[in-house]
């Protein structure tokens, strides 16, 4: 992979980028609605959404509240609710860096998808495998859905998922160092965007000028990420506007001009602590040491070398840490599941119980009448 910071839109503008409104707010707010008396599927939704926001937050503990989504659309028989409910258990997994688990889901909302022979469904499973893939380095797959993405989208005319598509696309060429295609496809994403009548997307407009930097067109480069960062500031989006800073400092790293990629460095540095980003604060000691080392000041250089070490041993045990938290998540959900079937097979003895005795007591009505 290169050593970037890539955003997908599928995933992480759901999940990682932080909302308008305080996640501790909108969470409480939905806890106490669930204390009131409401419809089943109210109930579900609700379960759902404090799930999303938990992603902002600990995804670790959006893992009951998506169970409990799952229970309820099982006990509806709700495929459709079954569907989202995988979806969020393999966005779930997948930050939980058990991507394994991940596929799993994302391949039974799949299937229901095909059941349904519902084709946005269907493509927008694609979509998530083919970012998942990315994510495993498995780029063949990664692209080969992209593509069947690609195609569905293109047959029902459905242009906000083929911006998405084109999007994906363009960073798999990006990582393939195939900058033209790659420019090609984000600027098919910006034009179809535009169509939409919405304002531009930050994060296409940002990793257009990722690829013009890779180039080493740096005027280009600084053009785009400059108006990245003014619709993000716009929108208040933290998360984005702290990569923005990042995608800045490594464009003038690049140029030498080695101040203001300390300022900007500095700047992404100070939002990514204030958020506990493990993973941007580290990429961001990375751009300091270059930067320093650009200066020739070797003191500054190695107290950044030296936080990098001790962060990335820190996202190391973090990782380790999403691993367990993520196995025991399954675990649990194995055991819920077994659970389900064990309670689904006594029901199903009850019925044939029930069945029997009333075939007995009609038989011998039967036998008292003759």
């Amino acid at each position: 992979m290169k050593k970037t910071i890539i955003i997908f839109l599928l995933i992480t503008n759901t999940l990682l980028a932080f909302s308008s409104k305080d996640p501790h707010e909108l969470i409480d707010s939905l806890q106490a609605l669930l204390e009131e008396e409401m419809d089943v599927l109210e109930r579900a939704d609700i379960h759902y959404e404090i799930a999303q926001e938990m992603f902002l937050l600990k995804p670790e503990n959006a893992y009951g509240h998506i169970s409990e989504f799952i229970r309820i659309a099982r006990a509806q028989d709700n495929d459709l609710y079954l569907y989202d409910g995988y979806i969020a258990l393999s966005d779930f997994f997948s930050l939980m860096n058990d991507y394994q688990s991940s596929l799993e889901h994302l391949y039974k909302a799949y299937n229901i998808a095909e059941k349904q022979n519902d084709k946005s469904m269907v493509s927008y499973c694609h979509s998530r495998l083919s970012e998942l893939f990315y994510f495993t380095d498995d780029l063949d797959k990664s692209i080969e859905h992209a593509r069947l993405a690609l195609a569905i989208n293109y047959k029902e005319k459905d242009t906000i998922q083929l911006t998405y598509d084109f999007h994906n696309i363009a960073m798999w060429h990006l990582e393939l160092d195939n900058y033209d295609s790659a420019l090609y496809y984000l600027r098919k994403a910006i034009t179809y965007y535009h169509h939409l009548g919405r304002e531009p997307n930050p994060v296409f407009i940002s990793h257009l000028g990722q690829t013009f930097s890779y180039m080493n067109e740096f005027d280009s480069a600084l053009y785009y990420h400059f108006k990245a960062l003014e619709l993000d500031q716009k929108n208040s989006s933290e998360y984005e506007i702290s990569i923005d800073e990042n995608y800045i400092g490594n464009t003038y790293l690049r140029k030498k001009e080695y101040n203001k990629a300390i300022e900007y460095a500095n700047a992404s540095l100070q939002r990514a602590t204030d958020m506990d980003l493990v993973d941007v604060m580290v990429f961001n000691y990375d751009l300091l040491l270059e930067a320093y080392e650009g200066k020739r000041d070797f003191e500054k250089a190695l107290r950044f070398a030296q936080l990098r070490n001790d962060f990335s041993d820190t996202l190391r045990d973090k990782n380790k840490e999403s691993i367990i938290q993520g196995l025991n998540a399954r675990f649990n959900f194995n055991q819920q599941q077994q659970k389900l079937q064990v309670q689904e097979a006594e029901n199903t003895l009850l019925r044939k119980q029930k069945t029997l005795l009333l075939f007995i007591t009609i038989l011998s009505l039967l036998l008292i009448i003759s």
